[in-house]
């Protein structure tokens, strides 16, 4: 913008896959340290001889500490929220750092050293990255966000490798921080293909109503291109979840995938949910099952050399939003089908996130951590069967609570479109009837 001469009011914006747009706003004011930067971060000072290495070794063990705390209370890949002074705490005791003033200034001189660093890397021909200034950005965001619009917290996950590491971060829960600056252009597009209740997003952006116009189109593919299926039967909701449901959902798939027996993906609200019912399924096609190290390169291989096969997943993974599954631009899938609606995982931090909203929006801060994000991820996992207007196919929802106050969230056309199933036998017999119109139209 700079070498342009614009302004901000002069900038027309346009935003592809906008449903996506609150999560990176928040992302984008959001920072997460991990062990691995931070043990690279000390071999970094021995080679540069950086005279600030008590504050990487106490940040190191920080760290680890921290991360065995929030294993042993929020479980793997679970975010243990912490209070803000928790880090200083754990650093006054290792090097003796008693107040922010003194790790501000700390960080003042690791910041020079850092720069020192990247110029003499960019000199010697290498990227210009250093791991301790990396280190030095984090502590110095972790000092500069306050409560109640940021959260700080530790984790221990499993990397796709399977080593597991511990993290520090620094969660921003209000989008409106970063999008804040869509009020000043001259005109935003917000677009997306499963861009649903816009007033969620003027609210949870922040966006200026007085200059919002809403268009929303229908669908360009023809009702008659997929039959849409609720099973009424069953649910994934939390209180009903048993060895005896994960049978009755398990039976139900079983029966649709023996129909179809075509290719078909099949999203879990969870891994964990996932592997209590793949085990209970028997069927005589391939599988592939989604796990940790899983490629999106992997799913279309597996896809095109199989004309029957099964692909089960995770809605909100790495094969749910924003992938491609054709081939010469036709649908590789012949069904989609999602257990359980895909409700965001209750955890510590979409507590806070919901107390945040609690505040500044009252009433709507549920369906906005909930219901909403919920049916964007319904879309996005839909959304991989029909591609093309020559795209025909089978989509059903396994879960009950579908058809109930959940609804309102879905578009005139899904509501329109969807054939409700109270047993098996009704399932099976709509799936069968669409397949004879598929034949015959063939």
């Amino acid at each position: 913008m700079s070498r342009s001469g614009l302004g901000l009011e002069e900038i027309n914006c346009v935003v592809d896959e906008a449903h996506g747009l609150p999560e990176y706003a928040s992302a984008v004011q959001s920072d997460e340290l991990t062990l691995n930067s931070v043990v690279r971060a000390g071999d970094e000072v021995e080679d540069y001889n950086i005279e600030e290495k008590g504050l990487i070794r106490g940040l190191e063990k920080a760290l680890r500490d921290m991360g065995r705390e929030a294993f042993d209370r929020a479980g793997r890949d679970n975010e243990h929220l912490v209070p803000k002074h928790r880090l200083l705490q754990e650093l006054e005791s290792e090097i003796g750092i008693s107040s922010e003033d003194e790790l501000s200034e700390l960080l003042a001189g690791l910041e020079s050293y850092a720069a020192d660093v990247r110029s003499t890397r960019l000199l010697e021909g290498k990227p210009p990255f250093s791991y301790f200034g990396r280190a030095a950005d984090f502590l110095r965001k972790w000092l500069d966000s306050d409560p109640p619009l940021f959260v700080h917290y530790a984790k221990a996950s499993v990397a796709a490798s399977g080593r597991a590491y511990e993290a520090l971060g620094v969660r921003c829960l209000d989008p409106s921080v970063a999008a804040a600056i869509l009020n000043q252009l001259h005109s935003t597009i917000l677009m997306s293909g499963t861009l649903w209740n816009l007033q969620y997003y003027a609210d949870i952006l922040g966006l200026d109503e007085s200059r919002m116009q809403r268009l929303s189109l229908p669908t360009p593919f023809s009702s008659d291109s997929r039959l849409l299926l609720v099973d009424r039967e069953v649910t994934t909701k939390y209180e009903s979840r048993s060895p005896l449901e994960w049978r009755r959902i398990a039976s139900h798939l079983q029966a649709l995938l023996d129909k179809v027996q075509g290719r078909s993906i099949v999203y879990f609200p969870s891994y964990e949910i996932m592997l209590k019912i793949v085990e209970l399924v028997s069927i005589g096609l391939p599988y592939l099952l989604e796990a940790r190290r899983t490629r999106l390169g992997d799913v279309q291989g597996f896809l095109r050399s199989n004309d029957k096969c099964v692909v089960y997943a995770v809605a909100r993974g790495k094969i749910s939003e924003g992938v491609d599954l054709t081939h010469e631009e036709i649908s590789l899938l012949s069904a989609v089908f999602i257990v359980g609606l895909p409700y965001p995982k209750r955890t510590l931090l979409q507590d806070a996130f919901r107390s945040y909203l609690r505040e500044k929006l009252g009433s709507k801060a549920g369906e906005h951590v909930n219901d909403v994000p919920c049916a964007n991820t319904l879309a996005q996992c839909v959304g991989r069967l029909i591609r093309s207007e020559r795209d025909r196919g089978i989509i059903a929802i396994l879960d009950k609570r579908t058809t109930g106050s959940f609804s309102r969230r879905l578009p005139d056309e899904w509501r329109r479109d969807m054939v409700p199933c109270d047993s098996l036998d009704k399932l099976e017999g709509a799936v069968e009837a669409f397949l004879s119109r598929e034949r015959l139209d063939k």
